[in-house]
């Protein structure tokens, strides 16, 4: 198997099959996907838009982390941190959130050659799911602290 099934380019082409601005609440925003990653620092000290456009509805969703997570007792489970910004017509986020989804694997990793193809599929459901987990978090509504 790949030593890295789910790369930039993988997921890239997985997020552009997705409901991505429905999933995320965002229905009058255009989806563009960028060929190249962001290193984690970028993403965490850039206080501004990463693309400095002057777009109306501008967000950006951004994959910070993405791991393979195995032990004894819980199973395996692919993780992600997510980030996410609103900008609406700002040059400022009027809204930012970010956070770990957890989804169980069963097939990934494969133990035989013949399991391969299970296992990237159950690899590639979990990264869906995932994705679907941060939209329903970022949906939920915001709580004010008293």
């Amino acid at each position: 198997m790949n030593a890295n099934p789910l790369a930039t380019a993988d997921q890239r082409a997985l997020l552009a099959t997705l409901p991505l601005a429905s999933w995320l609440g965002l229905p009058d925003h255009q989806l563009v996907l960028h060929d190249e990653s962001l290193d984690s620092r970028t993403m965490r000290s850039t206080s501004g838009r990463i693309r400095p456009d002057g777009s109306i509805c501008y967000a950006e969703f951004m994959i910070d982390d993405l791991i393979f997570q195995e032990d004894v007792v819980t199973g395996r489970f692919l993780k992600i941190l997510f980030r996410f910004r609103d900008f609406g017509s700002e040059q400022t986020a009027r809204r930012s959130f970010g956070t770990w989804t957890m989804t169980k694997l069963t097939q990934f990793p494969p133990e035989t050659a013949e399991a391969e193809g299970a296992a990237l599929t159950d690899l590639k459901s979990a990264f869906q799911q995932d994705v679907e987990k941060f939209g329903e978090y970022l949906r939920r509504p915001v709580r004010t602290r008293n």
